[in-house]
């Protein structure tokens, strides 16, 4: 802005006034979008959140080879039903904390977490070899460390591998997501898993690692199916 002369004292009492609100507003509103921008990245991973601020739009992704992760707390109801809702939150929320450092070390994408249940995906950010093993070695792990968390806890978890969908779906309130097959399928494995077990389709089972348990199981949509279930930490004899 400038003034021209000769300087009028209103004048330039006015000038300055304006200018100065203009810039409270301008740092408003950077504060504003730097606010945004990191409750973005807290629900979104990164690439994802990166491709929303570009192109104000989320590509859908087809995925040949993806595995998704079912992990859900044995018994959630019946503990909420004994204990005030602020231990319960504390309590979830501190299992949370540690399921998040496991999937990030095993490099598992993190899509939401729904009652006292977590999903993950492996493949969907980026190729990966394997995985399948790499969501097996991640499942193995939510079921060690919970525990550790909630020594009263425990939970089941499905994996299973093959193709999906992942993208954005809705403008109101962003979630990055995972649809297919082979969503459904991961579900259903974990609701049919032993509590500290993890369950696969038995013909899915990654070589290297004993069976606890193998045999059949009825699964919603799919009926009777070979499903194998594995144990944390070392390996365990094969049960009959």
């Amino acid at each position: 802005d400038y003034i021209h002369k000769p300087f009028s004292p209103a004048i330039v009492r006015a000038r300055v006034a304006t200018q100065l609100a203009l810039a409270d507003a301008l740092a408003t509103a950077e504060a504003e979008r730097r606010r945004a921008d990191d409750l973005l990245d807290s629900v979104l991973p990164k690439s994802i959140a990166d491709e929303l601020r570009a192109s104000g739009t989320v590509a859908a992704r087809a995925h040949q080879r993806t595995a998704l992760i079912f992990c859900d707390v044995v018994g959630f109801t019946s503990w909420c039903d004994r204990h005030a809702p602020e231990a319960v939150i504390t309590r979830l929320d501190a299992l949370f904390r540690a399921f998040d450092v496991v999937a990030d070390r095993h490099g598992v994408t993190k899509i939401k977490t729904l009652g006292d249940g977590f999903m993950g995906a492996v493949g969907v950010l980026s190729d990966v070899a394997d995985p399948l093993g790499v969501a097996v070695a991640c499942a193995r792990d939510l079921v060690r460390v919970t525990p550790t968390v909630a020594p009263d806890w425990n939970v089941r978890v499905g994996v299973h591998e093959g193709p999906a969908i992942s993208g954005i779906a809705g403008r109101s309130g962003y979630q990055f997501d995972v649809w297919g097959d082979t969503v459904n399928v991961a579900s259903r494995l974990c609701s049919a898993a032993l509590p500290g077990t993890v369950a696969t389709l038995a013909i899915q089972a990654p070589e290297g690692l004993r069976v606890f348990w193998r045999g059949s199981a009825a699964l919603k949509g799919k009926g009777e199916v070979e499903i194998a279930l594995f144990r944390d930490g070392a390996a365990t004899a094969e049960a009959e």
